[in-house]
C-alpha cells in the first residue's frame, strides 16, 4: 500500500494521515471492493469525476475521499495537483507581436521650374544676343486660348521627343483691358503654360526672344535632352 501510494503522488503528511486511518479501521486490500461499499458502478466508458493518476484502484481512491472528508482534508490533495496549479500560476508569456512592414508613400516629385540657372552660361548668352537660332517655331497669330494652349503643348512635346534643344513660340506683343501692349492673353498664356507642369517637365529656360526673333512678342524655349535618342 505504502508503495502504491507513493505512486500516486500523495506528499508525505497524506501519507501518513492514510497509514494511521488504514491502520485504525484495520482496511485490507481484500476488503477494499466495490461490492462490499455497495459503491455505484461506473458503466464502461464513464469517466471518473476524481482526477487521479491512475495508480490507485476506484475502491482505494474511495476510501482516501473519505478519509480526507472526515479530517478537513481538500479531496485529492496530491503533489500532482498542486504541481498543476503551480504551472497554471506562472505568468504566461505574452505572444509576440508581428508588426506588418508598411511601405511608406512614394513622395510626389519636387515642383520644377525652368530658370535661367539651368543652362550653361554660353548657351544664355547666345540667346541674349540673337546668335543662337532656333530649330522650330510655332506662330499662335489668330488662336483663341483652348486651341493655343493645345498647340503650344503639342508643340513643346513634339520638340522634345524629335530631339530639338532650342524652339520659338510666337503668341504676338497683344494688349490687355488696360491698352497695356505685351500683356495680352496669349502672352500671358504662354507664361503660365510653360511654368507649369506638364510643360514645364520637358523644360530648361525660357526667356523672351531677341528682336531678331520677335523681341517681347515671342519666347526662346530652351528644352531638355532626350535621353532616350542616344
Amino acid at each position: 500500500m505504502h508503495k502504491k501510494l507513493n505512486m500516486a503522488g500523495l506528499s508525505e503528511q497524506d501519507l501518513a494521515h492514510w497509514e494511521e486511518f488504514c491502520q485504525t479501521n484495520q482496511i485490507t486490500k481484500k476488503e477494499n471492493t466495490r461490492k462490499k461499499r455497495n459503491l455505484p458502478k461506473i458503466k464502461a466508458g464513464n469517466q471518473v469525476k476524481d482526477t487521479h493518476d491512475g495508480s490507485l484502484s476506484s475502491g482505494d481512491l474511495a476510501d482516501w475521499n473519505e478519509f480526507c472528508k472526515n479530517n478537513d482534508l481538500p479531496l485529492n490533495s496530491s503533489p500532482v495537483g498542486l504541481e498543476k496549479q503551480e504551472i497554471d500560476d506562472k505568468p504566461q508569456k505574452k505572444p509576440k507581436k508581428y508588426t506588418v512592414p508598411v511601405k511608406s508613400r512614394p513622395k510626389p516629385p519636387k515642383a520644377y521650374t525652368p530658370s535661367q540657372n539651368n543652362i550653361d552660361r554660353k548657351i544664355l548668352k547666345r540667346l541674349n544676343s540673337g546668335t543662337f537660332d532656333p530649330e522650330r517655331t510655332l506662330d499662335l497669330h489668330g488662336m483663341l486660348r483652348e486651341e493655343a494652349s493645345h498647340e503650344v503643348k503639342s508643340f513643346v512635346f513634339g520638340a522634345y521627343s524629335a530631339g530639338k534643344r532650342l524652339v520659338l513660340v510666337i503668341p504676338g506683343k497683344g494688349t490687355d483691358t488696360f491698352g497695356r501692349r505685351g500683356f495680352g492673353p496669349l502672352n500671358q498664356l504662354i507664361q503660365s503654360l510653360l511654368s507649369s507642369p506638364p510643360t514645364s517637365q520637358y523644360i530648361l529656360h525660357y526667356q523672351t526672344a531677341h528682336r531678331n526673333h520677335g523681341g517681347s512678342g515671342a519666347y526662346y524655349i530652351y528644352l531638355k535632352r532626350n535621353k532616350t535618342l542616344r
